[in-house]
């Protein structure tokens, strides 16, 4: 009996199926689920940088983000030989979450960082989604053949191209720092591609945060203080030479050094000092006369005369700005240039001017209304970002005792 009642369990167990974990999403799914979370975060962070914040559409975008990265996690999730690629969804899933509670307490660094370390984790994880292409180059292979953990060269800074035979060569870059006045153009490449750029200057030296910098194969950068900016890089496949391009304007104390840090998808950070060229040095001159004067017997008339700029070198200066004040500032502040389109100040107007090559002369008529008799001063004083080694000879004045017509 024992023995039928042993055989009729075996028959019931062999007609009951047995439970079959339900298959993983395939490569192609999971890396489509993964690049629309991609798009979610490049989303929120554009719109974090906008002035002012759209802070509630960012959070539910990188909420919605983080739901797919926990759809991807859950049981159906990483299938077989993805584990890297689930690891780094795993540190992409913390990192979102530091993001948005960054956000929600407006701890903008938290935020930034969270959103840097996240994106560059699902980067990652989707190098390790490829399919892996045998008798491929190791840059084109799917295979993260170096243990870096990253994959190919869309991702790892050791392949220079796709036809890299090795991810193993090492990082190189080379950058250069020019000046225009107030403002810096950096630029260079790298041998491969990076996530991050940082840009810090000296103690002393102050970005224009109220200026948005211009930053080639950006998703959008950050001042973190008034002397670093922090940008989020684009991928190789957006970026196949690598290119670096970054223009900052100052608003004082030009940086006498940049240091340009570069990070990869890894992480890992290499650094670069760079010292600016000499300014530009260039003498500017300014001359004024009095050409007219005229004063009616109810006491309104009218003076004019000329200004003269000229540049004595050696280089050429970057665009002048011709400041022109009086005793008399509603005359000042209703001053009239032929050529130059000035702007009121509290004081009189300011008159945006060119640039001066050497030995070139520049004269402007200019004119203003006058009442009342007495003493008339007009100063007139160039502004430009070229160092001038003789500043006295940038200031005129002149006078003129008005007196009413008979």
């Amino acid at each position: 009996m024992r023995i039928r009642l042993g055989v009729a369990a075996a028959l019931i167990v062999a007609f009951v199926p047995s439970a079959v974990a339900a298959p993983g999403p395939s490569l192609g799914v999971m890396r489509a689920k993964l690049a629309d979370a991609l798009e979610d975060e490049v989303r929120a962070n554009r719109l974090l940088l906008r002035s002012p914040p759209r802070t509630g559409t960012a959070r539910l975008l990188l909420e919605r983000s983080l739901g797919t990265l926990r759809e991807l996690r859950g049981p159906a999730g990483s299938p077989p030989g993805n584990s890297h690629a689930a690891n780094r969804i795993d540190h992409a899933i913390a990192n979102d979450i530091r993001a948005l509670a960054g956000i929600s307490s407006g701890r903008r660094y938290d935020a930034f960082y969270g959103l840097s370390r996240a994106f560059d984790f699902k980067r990652a994880a989707l190098g390790f989604l490829q399919t892996p292409r045998p008798a491929a180059p190791q840059c084109a292979d799917g295979r993260d053949n170096d243990g870096d953990g990253t994959v190919d060269a869309a991702f790892d800074s050791g392949c220079a191209s796709s036809k890299d035979g090795t991810e193993r060569s090492p990082l190189a870059f080379r950058f250069e720092v020019t000046r225009d006045g107030l403002v810096a153009t950096i630029e260079g490449a790298t041998s491969g591609p990076i996530s991050r750029l940082q840009i810090t200057v000296p103690s002393g030296s102050v970005l224009d945060t109220t200026q948005p910098p211009q930053v080639g194969f950006s998703l959008g950068c950050r001042y973190l203080s008034a002397r670093q900016l922090d940008c989020l890089m684009k991928d190789g496949r957006a970026n196949p030479r690598h290119r670096v391009f970054a223009r900052l304007r100052f608003r004082e104390g030009f940086a006498s050094s940049f240091r340009v840090r570069v990070s990869d998808v890894a992480g890992r950070a290499r650094t670069q000092t760079l010292t600016p060229p000499a300014a530009l040095a260039a003498d500017l001159h300014v001359e004024a006369r009095i050409d007219s004067a005229f004063l009616g017997s109810n006491g309104v008339g009218r003076v004019g005369g000329t200004v003269v700029v000229t540049s004595l070198g050696p280089a050429e200066s970057t665009p002048f700005k011709l400041v022109v004040s009086s005793n008399r500032i509603d005359s000042a502040r209703a001053a009239e240039f032929v050529f130059l389109d000035c702007m009121q100040t509290p004081t009189g107007v300011t008159c945006p001017g060119l640039s001066v090559n050497r030995g070139i002369e520049l004269a402007f008529a200019w004119g203003m209304p006058v009442s009342g008799a007495g003493l008339l001063t007009v100063r007139f004083e160039m502004q430009s970002d070229t160092t001038d080694p003789q500043p006295a000879n940038n200031v005129a004045e002149v006078s003129v005792d008005l007196k009413p017509s008979p």
